[in-house]
């Protein structure tokens, strides 16, 4: 016999799963009866009645399986909700032990921080000690007067006055190799053209690059739009939702009362799963879904929008 135990060790008040096992065994059914009218398996149905949630899945679901059994066996709703719950709080009332840290890891740590301390004001000893005992007169200083500053100069080049129009060239310092024209007005003329041409030429380009990288980024923001949808979802009873964007987002997780109306939006596929279909109406993209044909028992799970990612 499955009871709850409370922490005095005096009352023993029965679990609901053991509520719901009487009322089966009065009406002659089966575990694998109750499993088929509520879509579990027997071995659910028996961790049910055994009061092992351990491998059920959230609480809010194992609320929901019992709640169904309920209907099925006659028993009040309430009753067993209440008595889960009584359970629930039971377990969680459970003292957890603490673990205070030992004191010879609290030592240890007081000792490291002692040496890194120690070690500390030794190298400040140290470096001011180094500071103190050299000598100024040993660093090595610039003599301004051992030689001429050096001054990095490029060879074969010399200055010319400003307002000249020739180059004043040492022929001996230039390489033969090199084809040197003497700078006269009219070449000084084309060379401003030339740079003026390629100027306009580099501009032209770049509002070509800034335009090509405009049109790039809003096809890429079109596309982006197109993998996206709107769900609406009417709620006439209290059902537990979840629903899941393409990249797992939980878009909407809990339970959801009666008369709320919600508006989501996911990147698509979106699947969607309702503790209670009887409840809920939903539109994807203003075009409504057939709920019934997805409903399992009280369940349904779904998913929309799988066409846009083929």
């Amino acid at each position: 016999m499955n009871e709850e135990i409370f922490p005095n060790g005096k009352n023993r008040v029965p679990g609901p799963g053991r509520l719901l096992q009487i009322a089966r065994e009065e009406k002659n059914l089966r575990p694998e009866d109750i499993a088929y009218e509520i879509r579990l398996t027997p071995s659910q149905v028996l961790a049910l009645d055994e009061d092992d949630y351990s491998k059920m899945p959230e609480e809010t679901y194992v609320r929901g399986y019992l709640r169904n059994y309920a209907r099925l066996v006659g028993v009040p709703e309430n009753d067993i909700l209440m008595a889960f719950a009584r359970l629930i709080r039971t377990k969680d009332t459970i003292p957890t032990p603490v673990s205070m840290p030992a004191e010879s890891e609290t030592n240890k740590k007081s000792r490291v921080v002692w040496l890194v301390a120690v070690a500390s004001i030794v190298a400040v000893i140290v470096l001011s000690a180094v500071w103190v005992l050299v000598p100024y007169d040993e660093l090595p200083l610039a003599d301004s007067s051992s030689g001429p500053p050096v001054v990095d100069e490029k060879p074969g080049l010399e200055e010319v006055p400003v307002g000249t129009s020739t180059l004043n060239l040492d022929k001996s310092a230039v390489d033969p190799g090199l084809n040197v024209l003497p700078v006269s007005p009219a070449n000084e003329q084309e060379v401003a053209s030339e740079i003026k041409a390629k100027s306009e030429i580099s501009a032209s380009v770049k509002s070509a690059n800034i335009a090509q990288t405009i049109e790039a980024t809003n096809t890429s923001n079109d596309q982006n739009n197109t993998g996206s949808g709107v769900l609406l979802i009417n709620y006439s009873k209290d059902s537990w939702t979840d629903v899941r964007d393409a990249n797992g987002r939980k878009l909407l997780y809990r339970t959801v009362k009666a008369g709320e109306k919600i508006a989501l939006a996911g990147e698509l596929p979106i699947s969607l799963f309702f503790g209670f279909a009887q409840g809920v109406n939903v539109k994807f993209n203003g075009k409504p879904i057939d709920i019934p044909a997805h409903t399992r028992g009280v369940f349904a799970r779904f998913t929309v929008g799988e066409a846009v990612n083929q």
